[in-house]
Order: structure tokens, then C-alpha cells, then sequence
């Protein structure tokens, strides 16, 4: 059996060193500037790849083409997009796609007048449903929550009915999101831990 943590190496830096001059250092260290092409740089975020750029070339004292280089999200997408072809929209337009799925399944009728009304609950709503798929937490586990007591303490049955309206809608809106191969952050960690 193959063991993939043989292959990595790591290493524990002192909070006072400069993260990306360790990382330039390494990779000069170990690859040739035409071996650029075979390195991979995954930062938490867009800002430490440029930082890395300006730093790469100063040191180099010329302007190269450097590393592949990807915040986390980013790297996230590469990976699904080499077996999903996805598409983005706008949050809105996710926020618009969920009120149109509440609609039909009739879940907090008469609570909005309008889609203007539901926006601010959309994005809670969503923020819940996402949160549930990053966490991988599944609607049969939400169910299990509404029986009459948690913890001992008598849950109120509004509690019990959203509990089981949550997990009916994160089933219909992640169906409908999967069949129109749409992006969701929470969808993409989830195709890329598959």
C-alpha cells in the first residue's frame, strides 16, 4: 500500500521568519529555474502570490516565469474543474435561485412579500446551507434534531418544523445546484475532498 505522507516534506518556521523568503530560498534551493514548471505554491489567500512574484524576481535579478501559484479557493476550483465543468454566478443570483426553491416548496409562505424582503434571509440562509457542506454535515443529520427534546430541554415545535424545512431545502437547493453544475464554494470543497 502506498503511503502519500512519505512524499511530502514539512517544516515548522518561527513566527518571526519571513515565510516568503523561506519559500524562495527552498525552491532555488532545490529546483532550477527551468524546473519553475513543476512547483506548486498554494497560499491562504490572492495578496502573498504577488508579494512572492516581486520577491522571486528581485532576488533572481530577472523576470521569470515562476511557480504555479494559487490561493486556497483558487486551488480548490483547479482541482474540480479538471473533472467538473462548473459555472459561476454571482451570489445573487444563488440567493434568487434558493427563494425560487422556497417558493415551490412552500416553506416560510406569507413570510416574504417579495424577493427585495428575502434577500437578507437568502444570504443566511445560504451562509447555513454552505455551512452544512463545508462541514459535511448531511440533512438526515439535522432531522435527527427534531425530536421534542435536545439535551434535555423541550424544544419548541417552530424550532423542530425550520430544523426540518433546513434539511428539505438543502437537499432541494444542492440537487438543483449539482443538475445545473453551478458553484458554490461548499460544493467545490466538497467535489474536491471526493
Amino acid at each position: 500500500k502506498f503511503d502519500i505522507m512519505k512524499e511530502f516534506e514539512y517544516y515548522t518556521l518561527p513566527l518571526s521568519a519571513n515565510v516568503i523568503e523561506e519559500i524562495i530560498d527552498y525552491i532555488l534551493k532545490n529546483y532550477s529555474v527551468e524546473e519553475f514548471n513543476k512547483v506548486c505554491i498554494i497560499f491562504s489567500g490572492k495578496r502573498p502570490s504577488i508579494v512572492f512574484k516581486k520577491h522571486l524576481t528581485i532576488k533572481l535579478q530577472q523576470n521569470v516565469l515562476p511557480p504555479k501559484i494559487y490561493s486556497v479557493e483558487e486551488f480548490i476550483y483547479y482541482i474540480v474543474s479538471k473533472h467538473e465543468q462548473l459555472n459561476f454566478v454571482s451570489d445573487l443570483e444563488i440567493i434568487y435561485l434558493l427563494y425560487k426553491i422556497l417558493a415551490v416548496l412552500q416553506t416560510f409562505n406569507n413570510k416574504f412579500s417579495s424577493f427585495i424582503d428575502f434577500i437578507p434571509w437568502g444570504y443566511e440562509i445560504y451562509g447555513f446551507l454552505e455551512e452544512m457542506m463545508l462541514e459535511d454535515i448531511k440533512p438526515q443529520q439535522l432531522i435527527n434534531l427534531t425530536e421534542e427534546f435536545l439535551f434535555g430541554i423541550e424544544v419548541p415545535p417552530s424550532i423542530r418544523d425550520i430544523v426540518r424545512n433546513i434539511s428539505n431545502i438543502y437537499i432541494k437547493f444542492y440537487d438543483y445546484i449539482i443538475s445545473q453544475k453551478l458553484f458554490t464554494r461548499g460544493l467545490s470543497y466538497k467535489l474536491a475532498s471526493e
